[in-house]
């Protein structure tokens, strides 16, 4: 085995980057992240402040407004992929073995979304599961139990 191996823990409001360790039975949490707008309201996420997106205003004819689902998602998919271009800067710049992920139903089709090929091939697990806050060691045991 040549090279690191990764475990991606995440849903749509954070996301934890591990390095597993010792024949895979420790981890090492590499980045965290946490998405400001996952709980927000479309008010919160699009209005005209420095560095947010404007939102269509409803009163503009031929232009549809976006609805809180929409923003969301828009955010989500943001999120998903800083999550990628992080797990694909390293795949560029070190040795990566392999990835795992571990994330809600959700944000997993997002996320697998965002991976370029390179990085789609070093997927070797995937689990659609909610496990944000779990112990190292309940991670650990999810992925034994994933085939």
């Amino acid at each position: 085995m040549i090279g690191r191996s990764y475990v991606v823990v995440a849903n749509h409001s954070e996301a934890q980057i591990f390095a597993l360790r010792n024949h895979s039975t420790e981890l090492e949490l590499q980045a965290h992240w946490s998405n400001p707008f996952a709980r927000s309201d479309e008010q919160d996420i699009y209005t005209d402040r420095a560095g947010r997106q404007s939102a269509p205003a409803k009163q503009v004819q031929g232009v549809d407004a976006m609805s809180r689902k929409d923003a969301v998602d828009i955010e989500a998919q943001r999120f998903a992929a800083d999550i990628a271009k992080w797990l694909d800067d390293k795949r560029k710049n070190d040795k990566v073995y392999r990835i795992e992920l571990i994330a809600e139903s959700g944000f997993l089709g997002k996320l697998r979304g965002e991976f370029n090929k390179h990085t789609t091939e070093l997927i070797d697990k995937t689990l659609a599961k909610d496990v944000i806050g779990a112990s190292e060691g309940q991670i650990l045991d999810y992925l034994k139990k994933v085939h």
